[in-house]
């Protein structure tokens, strides 16, 4: 994601001349992403997701979340089948990726802290 790097950029050019960098406002996903060093998932195909709305606007939430749990079976455990967000960005990570959000979201957090702050 391109405010990271920016941000992270900054921030160590501030350190780099000895000064304290101050975070203040933005949104707190991306804020925490900053300082804990997750990253965002860059995999994504909007075709894809056009088309995966599209069904999920005419299959509904339930069947989409049952697809989404012949492969990860953990995220869909945590959707409601209300959540077309989320169940659609899962299924084209997975599809696009080969890779689950749920395996996505423990490596980012097992990731060690990329800097210490105080909040």
């Amino acid at each position: 994601m391109r405010y990271i790097s920016d941000v992270a950029s900054c921030i160590n050019d501030i350190l780099l001349r000895g000064k304290l960098p101050v975070l203040v406002g933005g949104m707190g996903l991306y804020i925490d992403s900053l300082l804990s060093g997750r990253l965002f998932s860059a995999c994504g195909d909007a075709g894809m997701r056009l088309a995966l709305e599209a069904e999920y606007d005419n299959t509904g939430g339930e069947a989409m979340l049952e697809k989404l749990s012949e492969f990860d079976p953990a995220s869909a455990k945590k959707l409601h089948t209300n959540d077309r967000k989320r169940i659609i960005r899962a299924i084209e990570i997975y599809s696009t990726s080969e890779k689950t959000i749920s395996q996505h979201d423990y490596e980012t957090k097992t990731m060690p802290l990329r800097c210490e702050a105080v909040k």
